[in-house]
């Protein structure tokens, strides 16, 4: 795993964490939903390059 893939992870566990401080319960889901899509693409071959976040 490069570096910019470990800070990527690294963000996204930050993102969830800070929501489960804040108790927000929508941005917690919307961060584990990213980290899921992102973990995915990165799987199917792209390695993560192009990830883009869906805007909803």
């Amino acid at each position: 795993m490069g570096a910019d893939e470990t800070q990527i992870e690294a963000s996204f566990w930050e993102a969830i964490r800070i929501a489960k401080e804040q108790k927000s319960v929508s941005l917690e889901k919307r961060a584990g939903e990213s980290y899921a899509e992102y973990r995915h693409q990165k799987a199917s071959g792209s390695g993560g390059h192009g990830f883009r976040l869906p805007l909803s």
